[in-house]
């Protein structure tokens, strides 16, 4: 199982690698967040809480698959 456990605290956007199965809380709790793009064939099982607050998103790309 691979998690995305935190984020660094500077970037405008964020691509989550495909074989990402959970992302943490706060993780990409960050103020400059702009966008997130997930990678094709996400293995993405959880999202979990406040994975986005303080974020500034304006776009979320994620795959039909």
């Amino acid at each position: 199982m691979k998690k995305l456990i935190i984020a660094e605290r500077n970037i405008k956007s964020a691509v989550i690698n495909s074989k990402c199965n959970i992302i943490t809380n706060y993780a990409l709790s960050i103020e400059n967040l702009e966008k997130v793009t997930f990678e094709e064939n996400s293995e993405l099982q959880e999202i979990s809480f406040c994975v986005f607050s303080k974020s500034q998103i304006k776009s979320l790309i994620i795959p039909d698959n």
